[in-house]
């Protein structure tokens, strides 16, 4: 509910989606399909599946906060220098400003829901 004070004010977006919308796509250049399923300026969600012998390479995770939950499978995970396993029911996090890595060196497929969180600056308003 919006404070009683500000106008409200309602935003139009889907709130669930069923296993047959969840379609992942390959990604450029990687050896592994992703979707996202929310997207907004400090939050968002998805899916992503690895294959066998595929792997997730290493990128920073800048100003996001990331934790995934793996749903199906196992995975290597590098998080700056800590490498960890992890399997389905496991989730693992990467803090922000950290490189990180996701592998998938056994003979299933892993899948991963993820969410991503950041902050985000708050402009102050002025008083006129």
């Amino acid at each position: 509910f919006p404070p009683s004070s500000a106008p409200e004010q309602l935003e139009e977006m889907e709130l669930a989606f069923s296993r047959n919308r969840i379609v992942t796509v390959e990604v450029a250049n990687g050896d592994f399909t992703f979707v996202k399923t929310c997207t907004q300026p400090f939050f968002g969600t998805g899916m992503i599946e690895i294959p066998p012998g595929g792997i997730k390479r290493t990128k920073n995770s800048g100003k996001m906060h990331l934790v995934f939950y793996l749903l199906k499978g196992k995975v290597q995970v590098h998080v700056g220098e800590t490498m960890f396993r992890v399997r389905n029911g496991g989730q693992f996090m990467v803090p922000r400003g950290n490189l990180y890595s996701i592998e998938n060196p056994y003979d299933v497929q892993a899948k991963m829901f993820f969410a991503q969180g950041c902050e985000v600056e708050v402009q102050e308003e002025e008083d006129e």
